[in-house]
């Protein structure tokens, strides 16, 4: 074990979030058992998604009448971290299967009801990665629905499935639909380095009905006119974008990974020897520096992630994000991720040849890593690009600002 704790300087401090960190670190062994299996079989195992349930992780952003924890996006972000300690496919799905409550808790009431009051929730996954064709074409009471969608994280658990599409023959934009999970056609895609059991397959429907109640438009998504808003005014946390629960989250789970290599990699220079001249690792100051830049590295992913969740938080309470603040958690976000990266990919590095073979557990952070840099939220070029032109005064060119 690593000889100081990864606290957080961030409050945690709605009701029952203490209790679920203690019993989601109570479960990690047994996830961190699973995860190679869970690799082989490109999803999560029966076992996994019930220990989620069961601990809460899952419904953490219910009501508490659904029987939810009702918690915000800081306890979010603290449980997604611990939980990336285990496996990042585990909290990635996970972290996807709850935090879509926030964007269901959108809709009226009665659809709440509807998703939430299932005795057998497990969560909610999603996609706005459609293809080309995909399109929504109003009709009498709702919207018929076509399309296939990519990169839909959670699809093999989920109850429910939230998907996007143009309009199509009517006002325009784009249109969010609740769709029930058992009604979309998965199509096994996901054939990847890294990242393996997020099983993030291909959905899709052909001339599905959606009714008027379960969809909603891109405009109201984002804003603050939305069913479920109007329910529940003083609930901060559901009105937050969609696109900024991916910024605050996706650091989390960088950040898991990078902790757990911190302690991976102690107990390997612990126990290897170099093959020239049989020296322990452990001995040698150019091990002594790397693990100690590795952990100064991460400190600086770690505030620049709780400074970007504080602000959040904050322009939630503002009721709004100016432009630069967005430049800033944008930014943040994109950094954090990528000095995590930038650690694991130092200690990998110095972890021998040996710490290729399958199964060892340095091989699948390292993989699992590199596919997190590749999220277009580890896009630290792009982030820098969109936030620096903004805070030089130069707008956002081509980006669309209505998901920056």
């Amino acid at each position: 074990m690593m000889g100081f704790e990864w606290k957080s300087t961030m409050s945690v401090v709605s009701p029952g979030a203490s209790d679920l960190l203690v019993r989601i670190e109570s479960i990690l062994p047994q996830l961190r058992a699973r995860a190679q299996d869970e690799e082989g079989q490109r999803r999560l195992s029966a076992e996994t998604i019930a220990d989620l349930r069961n601990c809460g992780f899952i419904t953490m952003h219910l009501p508490a009448a659904y029987g939810g924890l009702d918690l915000g996006l800081k306890e979010h972000f603290e449980a997604s971290r611990l939980l990336a300690r285990a496996a990042a496919s585990t909290a990635w799905v996970g972290s996807f299967l709850a935090h879509n409550a926030i964007v269901v808790r959108k809709f009226a009431p009665e659809v709440q009801a509807r998703v939430f009051g299932d005795p057998d929730y497990s969560g909610v996954c999603g996609s706005n990665q459609a293809h080309a064709s995909s399109k929504a074409i109003p009709v009498d009471g709702g919207y018929r629905l076509t399309g296939r969608w990519g990169f839909t994280s959670g699809i093999h658990h989920a109850s429910w499935a939230m998907l996007s599409a143009p309009i199509e023959g009517g006002p325009g934009g784009r249109l969010f639909c609740l769709v029930p999970a058992k009604d979309v056609t998965l199509h096994d895609v996901w054939h990847t380095a890294g990242m393996k059991a997020t099983g993030s397959n291909d959905v899709s429907v052909e001339d599905y009905f959606v009714p008027q109640e379960c969809t909603m438009t891109a405009d109201v998504f984002i804003g603050d006119s939305a069913p479920g808003i109007l329910a529940d005014p003083y609930n901060v946390t559901i009105r937050c974008p969609m696109y900024r629960i991916a910024t605050l989250a996706h650091p989390a789970f960088a950040l898991g990974v990078a902790e757990r290599a911190l302690e991976v990699f102690k107990e390997l220079v612990g126990k290897r020897k170099r093959y020239w001249g049989g020296d322990a690792l452990v001995e040698a100051p150019t091990i002594h520096m790397l693990y100690a830049l590795a952990v100064c590295d991460l400190r600086v992913a770690r505030l620049l992630a709780e400074d970007l969740v504080d602000r959040t938080v904050a322009g939630l309470h503002a009721s709004g994000f100016s432009m630069d603040d967005r430049a800033y958690i944008t930014l943040s976000s994109a950094a954090s991720i990528d000095a995590s990266g930038k650690v694991v990919r130092e200690l990998a590095r110095r972890s021998g040849g040996s710490m290729h073979f399958v199964g060892v557990e340095m091989d699948r952070i390292l993989r699992d890593m590199s596919v997190l840099l590749n999220h277009s939220t580890g896009d630290l070029d792009y982030a820098a690009e969109s936030a620096g032109s903004v805070m030089l005064g130069q707008g956002l060119g081509r980006r669309n600002a209505g998901f920056f």
